[in-house]
C-alpha cells in the first residue's frame, strides 16, 4: 500500500497518466493509518498526509454506511495530529449519523471492529505521550472517541450476538476512561441495548460484565444506574428473553437480588417485581424465589419495642419500614396477588408437572425470617385469608359449586398436604369445614365412589389425631340417633278376632312399629355406600356406633320376618329401588328363606290388588264384588295389619282370585278389543235371561242312577234359584279344570265345589254319597234340563258376586270365540284380495315412474303429496302381506279404499302398467328415438313398413300410427309439473282409448331392431344404433334361413352387395397398417348402384 501511495504520488508529480489512481477502500485506508502507527513513521509526511487527505475528503462525500465511517474514524484521528483545523474532522459526527445500516457481510467483521479500537487506542496513547512532552501546558490530543461510535454501531446489529460479545469483551478490558466516554452522551442505553444483544438471558456473562463495569465504578453515575435499571425493568426484548422458561426467570430473580449496585433500593425492587407479575410462571421454584425476595430480603422490618412503664416493660409492636410504609403495603399487596393468581387463573404459564395448587400449598411451608414475630405473624395471616378464601369458593377441580368443599377437605387430607400449613392456617381450615358442613354429610349426592375411597385411604392418619378424625367424621354422619321401637304384642282376643271372616281388628301401633322399622331401614340403606368405611375403621367411635347401629337393625328385621310382623307397607319399602340388594349386602345374618316367604305372600296380595284396580279401571266391574269387598277396603290401608295375619283373614277370598286368575287375566289381555268389550256388557245388561251352558258328555261319565236323580232333584227344590246358578258355574269350572289334569274319579263333586269355591250352607240339600267324579257331567246336563223348564221372571237377578261375574265371562268368551273364527275367516280372504290389490296398485306406481324416468322433463316431474301418501300407505300396508301383526286388514283395506277415491279403479288398467314395467327398454326406444319423434321420418318409415313384404310389420302401420300419436301428444310433448298428473293422465288414455292397450301390447311384442330395418329406405337408416359387418352378416345368414328359393332371388343383389363390402373392409385394414391413407370418398357405397360399381371399388382398394 505504502508503495502504491508512492506511485501515486510520483505520477501525480510528473502527470504521468498510465499509473491508475484509484482510491482507496475506507478499510484500506485504516490499513494504512494502522501500518503507519505500527512502525512509527514521521506524522509530518507531506506526501502520506496529502494522498490520506485527498482520499478521506472524496470517501466523506460519498454515502457510506456506518461500518465504512467507522473504518475511516481512526484515519481521521490520525490527521488530526497533522492538522489541528479541518472540517472532515468537525463534521463526522453528523456524516456518522447520516450513515446508512445495511450492508453486506463482512469477513470476521468482529476481528476488524477489534482491530479498530485496539489501533485507535494506541493512537491515543501516542497523542497523550507527544501532549506529555510538550512544552504548551494548554495542549490536549483532540480525537473522536472511537469506542462510542462502536457501541451506536452495534446497537443495529441485533442477530450478531458473538460480534457484539467479541467487541465487549475487548472493552471490558479497557479503562475506567473508555467506559466513561461510552456512557457519556447519553450512551448508556445503547451501550445497555448491545450488551443485551450479546448476552441475552445468559445471566452469567450478565453478573460477569456488570462486575467488570463496578470495578471501573461506571454505577457511581446515578444517571448510568438508572438507564441500566430503567432498562431491565421495561424493556419489552429483554422481559420476552427472559420469560420464555421458568428457568430464565428464575435466574433473572436471582441476578437483580446480587446486583444491589442497579437495584440499590427496595422500591426499585419491588417495582420490578410489579412489571414482570403478570408473566411469571407459577411453579414452586420461581414462587419461593419471589416470596423469599418479598420477606426475606426486601428491608422492610416489623420491630418491637420495649417500653418501661409503672416498673414492668410492655411490648409495643411497629410496622415500619427503612424507606416509606408504601413500601411494606406493596409487599403485602404483591403476596396477596401472588396468591391469588395461583389459585383463581385456571390457565396459568407453568410446568404440567406442577399444577398451581400444589404450588400453593407449598407456599404454606416457605420459611420466613424467624428474627422477626411481628412478619411471620402477617405472613401467616394472608395465608390464612388465602386459604379461607379458597375453601369458601364454589369451585374445585371441574366440580358442582354444591359438592366441592369435602373434596377440598380431602385433597388437604391427601399427601400430608394439611401438615404443611400453620397452626393459625389450620385453625382456620376446621372453622370453615364446620361452616360448610352440611354441604357434604354422607347422604349427600356429592359424595363419590371415588371421594369415599380417598376418605377411607385418609382416614387416622397424620396431622389429625383420632380426636380429630372422629370430630371431623361427626360432621360428615350428621343423623339422628336410633329411636326404640314400641312392642307389637297384642291380646289372645284380638287373635281369635282375625280368624272370623271379619274385617282384621285395627292395631295402630303396627303402623306405628313399621313406620319407625322403615324409618331405620332407610338410615342403614343410606349407609349402603359407605359399608367398607364403617368396617375397615372400628377404631372410630362414630363409624363403629354407625355399623352397630346396621346390624341391630338388620337383625330386627331378620326377627320381625321369622315371626311374621310384616306389614304390606313395610314389604313395599323392601321392594323399592335396590333396597332389597342393600339388605343383603348390609346384613351380617341374612335369612334368605324367611325374606322370600315374606316377599311370596306381599307379591300374591300385591298382584290381586292391580289385577283388581285393573277389572275396576277397564269398566269390566263397576263395583267390587260384595264377596271380595273386604279384601279390596282392606288393600286400601294395609298398614295396620301384619301381613300373616291379613293372609289368614282373606285366605278364601285369595283362594277364590287364583281360581279365577285364568279368566281376569283374559279380562285384562283384551282390554284393547272392543268387540270382546260390547258382549261383555250385552251378557252382563242380559244376566238373568243367560242360558245355561252345556257341558260336552265324556265316554267315561256314567249314567245317573235313579237315586241321585232324586237327589239332584231335591236339591233344584229347596234350593234358591241363584244359588244354583252360581253352583252351577261353579261346577262347569271345576269340571273345566279338572279336564286337564288327572281327576280323582272317586272324590265326591260336592267336596270339590266345596273346597274349591267356598259353598257351605249354599250345598246344603247337593247330593254327597256316591255322587263322584264319574256322575260329574251327566249330573251337571240333568240339572240344566231342570233349569231350562223354569220361567226368566224365576230367576230375576244381576251380577254382584265374582262367580257371578265369572258367569257373564263364559258367555262373553263363548261368544267372543265363535265370532273370531268368522272373523279370521273374513279377514282370510280379505287378505289375499288385498295382496292381489297391493301387487297392482305397485306395478301402478312402478310404471308411472318408468314413464317419468324417460320423460325429456324428468327433472321438473315432482313428488306431490298425494303421491307421497300414496308411497306411504303401500308401504304400510306391505306389513299385512309380509304377515307383520302390527296392522290390521280392516286398516290395509281403508288405505286400498283411499288409493282408489284419488286415482280411480285401475283394474282395467293393470295390463298396460304390466307392458311398461315388462318392457322398459323399448318404452325409452319409443320416447327418444327420432323415428317416432320426428313426424316426418316416422310417416315416411310407416310408408315403408306399408311396402314391407314382411305381412307381420304391415300390420303394425296402423297400432304404431295410434300408439305414437297419443304417446306424442298426451305423454311426452306434455310438460307435467307433478307426478300424480303423469299418473292420472295414463289412466285417462286408456280409459278413453278402448284398444290402446291392445295396440300397445302388439308393438311392444316385435323384434325393434328388425322393425327398423322393415322401416329403412334407400339409403337412409332410421335409428341410432350402428351395426358391425358381423351383425349385418349374422342377420341376413337368419334371413335367408326363412326365405323360400324363390324369395331368395330378390334379395341376391343386395347379399352380393354387402360381400363384396366384407372384402373392401379386409382390404382397407390391411392397408391402413401398412400406413396407408384414409380416403374417406371411397368408404360409402350407396345400396342403389349396380354390382359392376361394388367390384370397381374393391379393384381400386386392391390396387392401393
Amino acid at each position: 500500500i505504502l508503495q502504491y501511495l508512492l506511485l501515486r504520488t510520483l505520477a501525480e508529480a510528473s502527470e504521468n497518466a498510465t499509473i491508475k489512481k484509484e482510491l482507496l477502500s475506507p478499510w484500506q485506508l485504516f490499513v494504512v493509518v494502522q501500518r503507519l502507527i505500527q512502525n512509527k513513521s514521521p506524522q509530518n509526511d507531506d506526501v502520506v498526509r496529502n494522498v490520506l487527505l485527498r482520499d478521506l475528503q472524496k470517501h466523506c462525500c460519498r454515502n457510506l454506511s456506518k461500518l465504512q465511517f467507522i473504518f475511516l474514524l481512526p484515519c481521521i484521528n490520525y490527521l488530526s495530529f497533522l492538522r489541528e483545523e479541518d472540517p472532515l474532522i468537525s463534521s463526522f459526527p453528523s456524516r456518522f449519523e447520516e450513515g446508512g445500516v445495511l450492508e453486506g457481510k463482512y469477513d470476521d467483521l468482529d476481528k476488524k471492529i477489534v482491530s479498530i479500537l485496539d489501533t485507535d487506542l494506541t493512537l491515543l496513547k501516542m497523542g497523550n505521550d507527544a501532549v506529555a512532552q510538550s512544552s504548551n501546558p494548554y495542549a490536549r490530543v483532540q480525537r473522536h472517541q472511537v469506542e462510542m461510535y462502536v457501541i451506536k454501531l452495534l446497537q443495529h446489529y441485533s442477530d450478531e450476538s458473538r460480534l457484539c460479545q467479541s467487541v465487549l469483551e475487548f472493552l471490558f478490558a479497557q479503562s475506567e476512561e473508555i467506559w466513561k466516554n461510552i456512557c457519556q452522551s447519553d450512551n448508556d442505553d445503547k451501550c445497555w441495548q448491545v450488551m443485551c444483544i450479546a448476552f441475552q438471558n445468559d445471566f452469567s456473562m450478565w453478573n460477569k460484565f456488570i462486575e467488570r463495569l463496578q470495578i471501573v465504578n461506571i454505577f457511581e453515575d446515578d444517571k448510568v444506574r438508572s438507564t441500566f435499571f430503567k432498562n431491565f425493568k421495561v424493556n419489552s426484548t429483554f422481559q420476552q428473553l427472559v420469560t420464555t422458561s421458568p428457568e430464565h426467570l428464575f435466574n433473572f430473580f436471582g441476578f437483580i437480588q446480587t446486583q444491589k449496585n442497579i437495584w440499590k433500593s427496595d422500591d426499585d425492587l419491588l417495582t420490578t417485581i410489579e412489571r414482570y407479575i403478570d408473566n411469571i410462571f407459577y411453579c414452586e421454584k420461581i414462587m419461593s424465589c419471589l416470596i423469599d425476595i418479598l420477606w426475606n430480603v426486601l428491608s422492610i422490618l416489623f420491630f418491637v419495642c420495649r417500653v418501661h412503664a409503672n416498673k414492668k416493660f410492655t411490648n409495643v409492636f411497629f410496622e415500619v419500614s427503612l424507606e416509606d410504609k408504601s413500601i411494606s403495603d406493596k409487599v403485602i399487596d404483591l403476596t396477596t396477588q401472588l396468591l391469588e393468581n395461583i389459585r383463581t387463573i385456571r390457565e396459568q404459564r407453568q410446568s404440567e408437572s406442577e399444577p398451581s395448587l400444589k404450588v400453593w400449598i407449598q407456599l404454606f411451608n416457605h420459611k420466613i425470617n424467624h428474627q422477626n414475630q411481628q412478619k411471620i405473624d402477617k405472613w401467616n395471616e394472608l395465608l390464612t385469608k388465602s386459604l379461607k378464601t379458597w375453601f369458601n369458593e364454589d369451585y374445585f377441580e371441574e366440580s358442582t359449586p354444591t359438592n366441592c368443599y369435602h373434596r377440598k377437605a380431602l385433597w388437604l387430607l391427601t399427601e400430608s398436604r394439611l401438615g404443611l400449613l400453620p397452626d393459625s392456617c389450620r385453625n382456620e381450615f376446621e372453622k370453615c369445614l364446620e361452616s360448610k358442613s352440611e354441604h357434604f354429610e354422607f347422604n349427600n349426592e356429592c359424595w363419590s365412589d371415588k371421594d369415599r375411597n380417598q376418605l377411607g385411604l385418609c382416614i387416622g392418619n397424620p396431622p389429625w389425631n383420632l380426636i380429630k378424625w372422629d370430630w371431623f367424621l361427626k360432621l360428615i354422619f350428621k343423623d339422628s340417633i336410633q329411636q326404640e321401637i314400641p312392642s307389637s304384642d297384642v291380646n289372645v282376643d284380638e287373635k281369635e278376632e282375625k280368624t272370623s271372616r271379619h274385617p282384621p281388628v285395627v292395631n295402630e301401633s303396627i303402623s306405628i312399629q313399621m313406620e319407625l322399622l322403615i324409618g331405620q331401614l332407610r338410615q342403614c340403606i343410606s349407609y349402603a355406600k359407605w359399608k367398607d368405611i364403617l368396617i375397615n375403621h372400628q377404631s372410630m367411635d362414630i363409624l363403629k356406633q354407625k355399623w352397630s347401629f346396621v346390624q341391630n337393625t338388620m337383625t330386627r328385621l331378620m326377627k320381625d320376618m321369622k315371626e311374621n310382623k310384616i306389614n304390606i307397607t313395610l314389604c313395599e319399602f323392601l321392594k323399592a329401588d335396590e333396597n332389597e340388594t342393600y339388605m343383603k349386602e348390609l346384613s351380617d345374618s341374612f335369612d334368605q328363606q324367611a325374606w322370600s316367604s315374606t316377599i311370596e305372600k306381599f307379591n300374591k296380595f300385591k298382584k290381586w290388588e292391580a289385577d283388581l284396580q285393573q277389572l275396576l279401571s277397564m269398566k269390566y266391574l263397576e263395583d267390587v264384588p260384595s264377596d271380595l269387598e273386604a279384601l279390596h277396603e282392606f288393600l286400601k290401608d294395609p298398614k295396620n295389619c301384619h301381613l300373616s295375619d291379613a293372609e289368614l283373614q282373606f285366605g278364601n277370598e285369595l283362594k277364590l282370585l287364583e281360581c279365577f286368575q285364568d279368566e281376569f287375566q283374559a279380562m285384562i289381555t283384551r282390554e284393547k278389543n272392543q268387540a270382546f268389550r260390547i258382549k261383555w256388557n250385552n251378557c252382563k245388561a242380559q244376566f238373568q235371561n243367560g242360558k245355561c251352558l252345556q257341558m260336552t258328555v265324556q265316554p267315561n261319565q256314567l249314567k245317573l242312577t235313579p237315586d241321585l236323580e232324586k237327589q239332584l232333584s231335591h236339591f233344584f227344590e229347596k234350593t234358591d234359584k241363584k244359588i244354583v246358578r252360581r253352583i252351577m258355574t261353579a261346577w262347569r269350572h271345576v269340571a273345566n279344570k279338572e279336564s286337564r289334569i288327572q281327576a280323582q274319579p272317586s272324590k265326591l263333586i260336592k267336596d270339590y265345589l266345596q273346597n274349591t269355591y267356598f259353598f257351605s250352607e249354599e250345598l246344603n240339600f247337593f247330593p254327597h254319597q256316591f255322587f263322584t267324579w264319574d256322575y260329574c257331567i251327566t249330573g251337571y246336563n240333568f240339572v240344566v234340563s231342570r233349569y231350562k223348564k223354569l220361567e226368566t221372571k224365576d230367576i230375576n237377578s244381576t251380577p254382584t258376586v265374582t262367580i257371578d261375574f265369572m258367569e257373564v265371562f263364559e258367555h262373553t268368551n263363548s261368544q267372543w270365540e265363535e265370532g273370531a273364527k268368522v272373523t279370521f275367516l273374513k279377514k282370510e280372504s280379505a287378505r289375499e284380495t288385498y295382496s292381489i290389490k297391493k301387487k297392482k296398485k305397485c306395478n301402478f306406481v312402478q310404471g308411472t315412474e318408468t314413464i317419468r324416468k324417460h320423460h325429456k322433463a324428468k327433472d321438473k316431474i315432482i313428488n306431490d303429496e298425494k303421491w307421497e301418501i300414496l308411497q306411504e300407505k303401500l308401504d304400510m300396508s306391505k306389513q299385512l302381506i309380509e304377515d307383520n301383526a302390527n296392522m290390521s286388514i280392516e286398516d290395509a283395506i281403508r288405505n286400498y279404499n283411499w288409493c282408489v277415491e284419488y286415482f280411480g279403479d285401475i283394474k282395467e288398467c293393470v295390463h298396460i302398467f304390466d307392458l311398461i314395467v315388462n318392457n322398459e327398454q323399448k318404452i325409452q326406444t319409443i320416447a327418444s328415438n327420432e323415428v317416432f319423434i320426428k313426424s316426418g321420418i316416422f310417416e315416411s318409415a310407416l310408408k315403408k313398413l306399408e311396402k314391407c313384404d314382411t305381412e307381420k310389420f304391415c300390420q303394425l302401420v296402423k297400432p304404431l300410427r295410434d300408439i305414437n300419436q297419443i304417446l306424442q301428444e298426451k305423454i311426452w310433448k306434455t310438460d307435467f309439473k307433478e307426478i300424480c298428473i303423469l299418473a292420472k293422465t295414463i289412466l285417462s288414455i286408456v280409459k278413453e282409448n278402448q284398444t290402446f292397450a291392445i295396440q300397445l301390447g302388439q308393438c311392444l311384442e316385435v323384434d325393434f331392431p328388425a322393425l327398423f330395418r322393415a322401416m329403412e329406405q334407400d339409403d337412409e337408416v332410421f335409428g341410432t344404433n350402428e351395426l358391425i359387418c358381423e351383425e349385418i352378416g349374422h342377420s341376413i345368414d337368419l334371413l335367408k334361413l326363412g326365405l323360400t328359393s324363390e324369395e331368395k332371388k330378390d334379395i341376391e343383389i343386395i347379399i352380393s352387395q354387402f360381400e363384396i363390402c366384407k372384402d373392401i373392409y379386409a382390404i382397407r385394414v390391411d392397408y391402413w397398417e401398412k400406413g396407408g391413407i384414409s380416403f374417406r370418398d371411397k368408404l360409402v357405397l350407396p345400396a342403389n348402384d349396380p354390382i359392376s360399381i361394388f367390384q370397381s371399388q374393391k379393384n381400386k382398394w386392391i390396387k392401393n
